[in-house]
């Protein structure tokens, strides 16, 4: 039983590794979408826009908004490397 247990806990550790590195937080993704993801904005974000998102608010163009499209270009790449390698199902 104790086997099972800690068995379990290495895969679940393996999972939250796994969407750390694959995942947008959902911060990042309402940095992304102007604040539309599920969660309020973020303190920090300003009214400074130039660009707006598909219902057509405004998306902030600031540092949260810049770090997460970096973010996502970093995802983006690792799942390159993922297809690229014999890990296809994951990436």
């Amino acid at each position: 039983m104790q086997e099972k247990q800690a068995s379990t806990q290495i895969r679940l550790e393996v999972v939250r590794a796994f969407n750390a590195r694959f995942q947008l937080t959902p911060q990042e993704m309402n940095a992304l979408t102007g604040g539309r993801f599920g969660t309020t904005r973020a303190q920090s974000i300003t009214d400074a826009t130039l660009e707006h998102n598909e219902g057509g608010a405004p998306v902030p163009l600031n540092d949260l908004f810049f770090d997460a499209l970096q973010r996502a270009k970093t995802i983006h790449t690792d799942c390159n490397v993922l297809l690229r390698t014999k890990h296809q199902i994951l990436g």
